[in-house]
């Protein structure tokens, strides 16, 4: 049978199929995922720097460059080894086991000191999400702070976590000027976190997703009064608007608004679902996820127009043209 004929057979081709493509089940993997090693250590004779960054010990970006980095106005109170790990972990989603190691660590919350900055640039466009919109000249202060950077191509509907462990109560609370006693000691447990993210780069606005989140904490332990810890109660969503971004950076910060006490966090972990691989159906040329009558008449408008289409190239050679009407009759009946 000839191209010619074939092509008008098209026109009276009414036998249908029921291809259609399988759902995709999403596959979640571990992004990034940090530790903290035992030999880490940023002493350097002073106080060490006010800035420390940590590769991550699991990284799956497509440049294996995530990057964390820890920071304190005051570069004094920015421990420059950490403190001990205070748990082990097992991811839900990689099943790795990390045992207890170092933690990053901040001797006490606040400044002062400068402000947090990138790449030199301290005031940046803030969106609160609180109605206002965009803000211009803002500041993420001088208290600790955690930024991270990655390269998010490929996943989407990232999440979070972390393990954190606090100081619960002001250990040398002020004497009441009146009794001489003790006051009741403030509570120093740094219980909330904010978290911003930024997806456009340098210039480009920050948006808050997260304002005050409460963190779970452990019941305080009176054997142990100087430490508590907790965790974000499992892994938080992140905004789709990091869905397969190329670089993607977020802060946590805001831990504790009464400040002045101390923190460590541990085995922070970001995870994403893996974008499946693009993919199509072959003479799905309707693009409805079926092959059947329906694409006949899409198929002959494109060998009319001489456009391509990669579900009407049926036999595959780059070109939609009448050498592609015999594999797609022979498609179509197929079915």
């Amino acid at each position: 049978m000839t191209h010619t004929i074939r092509f008008f057979f098209l026109a009276f081709l009414l036998t249908t199929c029921s291809l259609t493509l399988n759902d995709v089940n999403a596959q979640t993997d571990v992004v990034a995922f940090w530790g903290f090693q035992n030999n880490f250590d940023f002493a350097d004779g002073a106080d060490g720097p006010n800035m420390q960054d940590h590769l991550a010990d699991v990284d799956n970006t497509i440049n294996g460059n995530a990057n964390l980095q820890t920071f304190l106005g005051d570069a004094a109170d920015l421990d420059d080894n950490g403190g001990s790990g205070f748990r082990s972990y097992t991811s839900p989603v990689s099943g790795m086991t990390f045992g207890p190691t170092r933690t990053v660590k901040w001797d006490d919350l606040a400044g002062p000191g400068g402000d947090f900055s990138i790449a030199g640039q301290t005031l940046f466009v803030v969106d609160f999400n609180d109605g206002l919109g965009p803000m211009s000249g803002e500041d993420f202060g001088n208290d600790a702070l955690v930024y991270i950077t990655l390269d998010g191509t490929g996943f989407q509907d990232f999440q979070f976590r972390f393990d954190i462990e606090g100081t619960p109560f002001d250990p040398d609370p002020p004497t009441d000027p009146v009794t001489g006693l003790p006051e009741e000691p403030l509570s120093f447990l740094p219980d909330e976190v904010d978290v911003f993210y930024r997806t456009t780069g340098p210039g480009g606005t920050w948006f808050r997703a997260l304002n005050n989140f409460d963190l779970t904490f452990e019941d305080f332990d009176s054997t142990n009064p100087e430490n508590q810890a907790g965790d974000t109660g499992g892994y938080i969503p992140l905004n789709a608007a990091l869905n397969d971004a190329a670089q993607i950076e977020i802060i946590f910060s805001d831990f504790d608004s009464d400040g002045n006490g101390e923190m460590e966090l541990d085995n922070i972990e970001i995870v994403a679902n893996v974008i499946p691989a693009s993919s199509f159906l072959l003479g799905d040329v309707d693009q409805n996820e079926v092959v059947n009558f329906a694409d006949i008449a899409p198929f002959i408008a494109l060998l009319q127009n001489g456009a391509f289409l990669e579900e009407a190239d049926i036999n595959e050679d780059g070109v939609v043209d009448f050498a592609d009407i015999s594999p797609f009759i022979d498609l179509l009946t197929a079915q």
